[in-house]
């Protein structure tokens, strides 16, 4: 019974990490790129662990509307973000709400969505060999 339930929940696993990988996917191909702007920044203490700086980062669409905005943690490779700065995004023309902070200035999208769809594989194939297990021990 445990290895049905194990099964289960990697199969749940899969599922959510297959859904985020296509969104990346279509994202980078449709995604419209734009520049972002922090808009604030503040300390996020809701969370377990120690606080954290998150920055705001909104963006406007090509007819002026307000696109969105997003949160992001405010410390990037570069360094320490401030209330102003601009930083590339692609946000989804359909679903403007569906934004991306470009890492960098570059689109690595394409690996990150790689990695969670081989680890989306790797769950369903650990799920059935859970299943198998299930199958063999009753």
């Amino acid at each position: 019974m445990i290895f049905v339930v194990a099964a289960m929940l990697m199969a749940t696993f899969a599922g959510r990490l297959a859904l985020v990988a296509v969104r990346t996917v279509r994202l980078h191909r449709h995604g419209v790129r734009t520049a972002g702007s922090v808009i604030s920044i503040w300390e996020d203490t809701d969370r377990d662990g120690p606080p954290q700086m998150l920055a705001q980062i909104g963006f406007d669409l090509p007819d002026g509307r307000r696109g969105g905005w997003i949160h992001i943690p405010a410390r990037r490779r570069g360094g320490a973000l401030h209330v102003g700065d601009r930083l590339p995004m692609l946000y989804d023309s359909q679903q403007p709400s569906r934004a991306h902070v470009l890492p960098d200035g570059s689109p690595r999208l394409l690996v990150t969505a790689g990695v969670m769809a081989t680890l989306a594989l790797s769950a369903v194939g650990f799920a059935c060999f859970l299943l198998g297990l299930a199958s063999v021990s009753s």
